[in-house]
Formats: structure tokens, sequence, C-alpha cells
């Protein structure tokens, strides 16, 4: 297969899929119907000659050949979202924009205030959102750029294409992904 014979779009699609495994939720986060999206998918599986994904009871399961793709096209599109959004300067007073941080409850009750109220006084313009580390997928979530920083406890971020780990205290850890179009490398 030749690159001029794929569209980008339905690598992003396959990488959607890998992660959320349920063709309705793809739809919905890349604003498509379901019929759209099983469309480009049969474009994708007679493009690489693999069915990529089966039927399985809450959604699809990847076969051996997309499991096999999925951390180069992974990789692939990480360094071209790179490349496309390089990253500039960070003034923390003109800034103006919503962080999301993932978090433990205990880190909410820990960190966040005393993260509040710095950030008040050095980013004033800068607004912050949790998630719990229970109620999403951290590492994908961060790999996608929709979690900017992981803060607390986290064992399922070892790995993986999280890294950035910096020490705040001995007891405490921060990483964000590694291909975050906003961490200076």
């Amino acid at each position: 297969m030749e690159l001029n014979d794929l569209d980008l779009n339905l690598l992003l699609l396959f990488q959607r899929l890998m992660q959320e495994r349920r063709v309705a939720s793809v739809a919905e986060q890349m604003n498509m119907s379901q019929p759209g999206v099983s469309n480009a998918l049969a474009k994708l599986r007679r493009l690489l000659g693999d069915p990529l994904f089966v039927r399985a009871p809450g959604g699809v399961v990847p076969t051996p050949f997309a499991q096999r793709l999925a951390e180069p096209v992974s990789q692939a599109l990480a360094t071209l979202h790179a490349a496309l959004n390089p990253v500039t300067g960070f003034d923390p007073l003109r800034a103006m924009r919503t962080m999301t941080i993932g978090m433990t409850d205990i880190g909410e009750v820990v960190f966040l205030p005393a993260l509040l109220e710095r950030l008040s006084r050095v980013a004033p313009g800068v607004a912050m959102n949790t998630v719990r580390n229970t109620s999403v997928n951290l590492s994908n979530e961060m790999a996608d750029g929709r979690v900017d920083l992981a803060i607390g406890l986290l064992p399922q971020l070892k790995g993986g294409s999280i890294s950035g780990a910096c020490s705040i205290s001995a007891t405490s850890v921060c990483s964000d992904a590694a291909t975050h179009s906003r961490t200076p490398r």
C-alpha cells in the first residue's frame, strides 16, 4: 500500500477505535455518524486487507494485525501532531486557557487547594478542571491531549507514552504526556 492511497483521518479513526473499542463512542468523539465510522472502517479494511476489528459483546476487539499496527500508528500520529503544533514559549501571566488535571480524590484534597491558590497569583488567566483517575483512562486521555497533567499515586501510568515524571517530594510524582503539544522538551 502506498501512503497516497491513505486518508489520514482513517488512521485517526483507527487510533480512536483501538482506545475506545466502541463505534458509537468514536462516532461521537469524531463528530461522525455511526454509519460514517462503519464506512470509514470498511475503507481502511479494504486498504489494509484485514478486518482490523471484530464485533464482540459491548464493542469491538482488534485483530492481531490491528494490535501490531496500534503502536506505530500512534507514534506516527503523535510525531505529526508535534510537528504541526510546535511548542512556543509559555508566559503564565498572559496565558488564557483551561488545563485539565487527572488526580485521585486524595490528590484533590491535598494538592488542589494550594495549586489553585498559587495558580491564581502566577497565572490568573488559567482555569483548572480535574478528572478523577477512576473515571477516565488517564493514559489515553493524556496521550490524546484531553488531560494535561496527572498528579498523585497513579500506578496505571507506568510505562507507555507517559513520560516527564518529576519529583515534587519524596511521596509525590507528576507526569505529562510525552507527546503533549504544550510540553517543552
